[in-house]
């Protein structure tokens, strides 16, 4: 699993935002605001932003350290629901800060895969 912390966030945006003329305090805080919104997750309900918050994130979708999603949902009478959400983009924001590159994060099944029908057994026979 790979986890994004402050640090890396803070790096990311430094090296994105080196020549917009930000000062480090200022992309500190946007660190920490930021990352304040996902706190130990990954993906956020865009509905629990306000417009400034939205357009602060629209800003770092461009720069890569965010990206949209969404899902529809019928309703009970019918209608299709779109959520939208914002999820952090940690090959983006890793890649940036610790300069590592990073695989997508896919389930591992291959236990189950194994040949040795045996493993299944609870009572070893």
């Amino acid at each position: 699993m790979i986890i994004v912390t402050m640090e890396d966030m803070k790096i990311a945006l430094y090296k994105s935002f080196e020549d917009s003329g930000k000062s480090e305090e200022e992309l500190d805080e946007m660190a920490e605001y930021v990352m304040s919104f996902f706190g130990y997750k990954d993906v956020i309900i865009d509905n629990r932003l306000r417009a400034k918050d939205r357009d602060i994130f629209y800003k770092l979708e461009n720069k890569g350290l965010l990206k949209t999603d969404n899902e529809e949902a019928t309703l009970k009478r019918g209608k299709r629901w779109r959520i939208h959400y914002w999820v952090l983009n940690k090959r983006n924001i890793i890649k940036l800060s610790r300069g590592e590159e990073v695989e997508d994060e896919e389930p591992d099944y291959s236990v189950y895969l194994q040949e040795n029908e045996d493993i299944w057994d609870r009572d070893g026979e």
